[in-house]
């Protein structure tokens, strides 16, 4: 009896449960006397927007799916191009297309549609600016359709860039940790050439920065071992002085390089043949060797060199002593050295003679800085490019005298007060330029403070006197989530005053305004720190500038080479070397 009964109430639970489920399933409820029109999933359905790119203030139209869903949740929906709103123009549900005005300061990148809170993604769309591109820089051959295949640029860091005109020709020569160039390793230099062999893409080349087509004109053999940091004419001499950090050029060297060398104008070591000591006469070979017409170096890196007025070479890096090179006391393939203490900057002649007028203390070595120098510009003197030196870094002190991060040299190594920073920075400068025309000083790092001035994104703008150009203001800077380095890491100021600023930023709002604006780690800003109209379209860059270079296009159209270490320019994959057109 109590089977059967429990049997029972379990039919009449399920039956219970059944009814349930029915009416959930049929007792839905609506507005009016019908149910409302399904709805459509929403989806971007269009490989490209209609047109794929455009000026600010163009209609743009997007082909999506689902598009009964925008129209019945019309007051929370909002679409963006490139993380900035824009204005929905008309939604046109037969033809699924949605579309929109291009916003003021849009850049190129993603579209996104909001609607109800749900984020629906969808195709790039380019926007047209002045700030362009240069699809014509290094081209290396045509796809099927026409259009240009770039070359894949070189395989490292890219440390500095230098200009040189011969004639009508010009030459840019690269200098960084490359060992590739377009996944070449290695070239045959030009028929005048006397030089047989191969020459390697090893830390040094040179292109064309109107097409940046490569130039084999440079004979450089083996190069360098190591990398350069940065290349500079010499005045007393053809050719040039490259340094960094190498012991040997084209194999030579025999110990008689240290961090620094003169080359020819075509790229070969200068170097001359002699006598050297031979300790078994038997072996007639060891009685010559070739070695470097430059016997000076030192220990450890060299950053930066420069020509002075007086035309000696300053020497900042990170070395702590001198070595001169004494070929009477060397052999073959081993050349003798004399060692001086030198701490970080050191002055020498053109030939590599050590200049002991320029901080140098015979009796006890100078201290130099308290820490580690990170830059250093060459302000110019007059219309001459050999003006004061100006030295930043981490340091608080340079020869037991205060420099909080930067101080200018004086010509006898010394601090010169007449570049007045006050209480400079607190805490690290980790990069510094310098604009000719404007007479412009931009100094970027980890400092929140200069001299006492609010710096909040690590970067200040100083007059050659050293005093803060108030007139640079910056707005507010909102760091990438996925990019947690320094949020300014390279300024430049070109010569009409704009100034190109990259970094870990995601969007950035003008001075006492509210609304951001994206900008994925690039941006051009006015000389009084506000977004350039018509110059900030570019899409997202990736990466770190560390040098820039104003030129022209082969029409000859303003533009700027843009050198460093990044993989990402404008949306497009790069390798570490640009070129942007600036148009009027």
């Amino acid at each position: 009896m109590i089977k059967k009964r429990n049997g029972g109430l379990l039919l009449g639970c399920c039956f219970l449960i059944t009814l349930l489920a029915c009416y959930r399933k049929t007792d839905q409820v609506y507005a009016g006397a019908y149910r409302d029109a399904p709805v459509n999933k929403i989806a971007f359905i269009g490989l490209n927007p209609v047109p794929s790119s455009g000026n600010i203030g163009d209609k743009v139209s997007f082909k999506i799916a689902g598009l009964d869903s925008v129209a019945r949740y019309r007051n929370t929906t909002t679409f963006f191009i490139n993380g900035v709103q824009a204005v929905i123009d008309s939604v046109n549900i037969a033809d699924s297309l949605l579309t929109v005005i291009v916003p003021d300061f849009a850049s190129s990148g993603a579209a996104k549609l909001v609607v109800n809170n749900r984020n629906f993604y969808g195709p790039v769309f380019n926007v047209s600016g002045k700030a362009v591109f240069d699809s014509t820089f290094n081209v290396v051959g045509k796809n099927e359709f026409g259009a240009n295949i770039l070359g894949t640029g070189v395989n490292g860091a890219i440390r500095a860039l230098y200009n040189k005109k011969y004639a009508t020709a010009e030459y840019l020569f690269l200098t960084g940790d490359f060992t590739t160039w377009n996944s070449e390793s290695s070239y045959r230099p030009n028929q005048n050439s006397y030089y047989n062999g191969t020459s390697l893409f090893r830390y040094f080349t040179v292109l064309d920065p109107l097409t940046g087509v490569f130039r084999n004109d440079l004979t450089i053999g083996n190069g360098p071992n190591g990398r350069l940091l940065g290349i500079c004419e010499l005045s007393q001499y053809p050719g040039y002085l490259v340094y960094g950090n190498f012991s040997s050029y084209n194999g030579r060297g025999s110990g008689g390089i240290n961090n620094i060398t003169r080359v020819l104008e075509d790229g070969k070591l200068d170097s001359l043949v002699r006598n050297v000591y031979n300790p078994d006469p038997n072996i007639v070979e060891n009685n010559m060797d070739t070695l470097p017409v430059f016997t000076g170096g030192f220990d450890n890196v060299i950053i930066k060199a420069f020509i002075d007025a007086k035309g000696r070479i300053i020497c900042i890096g990170g070395f702590n002593n001198y070595y001169q090179s004494d070929y009477s006391l060397s052999t073959a393939k081993n050349v003798y050295k004399i060692g001086t203490p030198m701490k970080q900057i050191a002055a020498l002649s053109q030939t590599g003679m050590l200049d002991t007028s320029y901080s140098y203390e015979p009796r006890s070595p100078i201290d130099g800085t308290n820490g580690s120098i990170t830059g250093a510009i060459q302000l110019y003197n007059g219309t001459a490019p050999n003006g004061k030196i100006i030295v930043v870094g981490s340091f608080t002190s340079y020869n037991g005298i205060g420099a909080n991060r930067i101080f200018m040299l004086d010509d006898n190594g010394g601090i010169d007060t007449r570049f007045n920073v006050g209480a400079g920075a607190n805490a690290v400068i980790s990069g510094i330029t310098y604009n000719p025309v404007t007479r412009k000083i931009l100094v970027t790092g980890a400092f929140t403070t200069f001299n006492g001035a609010s710096t909040p994104y690590g970067l200040v703008m100083l007059n050659e006197d050293g005093s803060v150009d108030p007139s640079f203001r910056l707005g507010t800077m909102v760091q990438a989530a996925s990019n947690r380095g320094q949020l300014v890491n390279y300024a430049a100021q070109l010569s009409d005053g704009k100034v190109i600023v990259s970094g870990s930023f995601e969007k950035y709002a003008n001075p006492d305004a509210s609304l951001t604006i994206t900008r994925s780690g690039f941006m051009i800003l006015n000389p009084d720190g506000t977004l350039t109209s018509g110059y900030n379209s570019l899409g997202a860059f990736n990466g770190q500038i560390l040098d820039v270079l104003e030129t022209k296009t082969v029409s000859g159209v303003r533009s700027v080479i843009l050198a460093g270490s990044f993989s990402l320019f404008d949306n497009k994959p790069v390798a570490n070397i640009a070129k942007m057109i600036l148009y009027p």
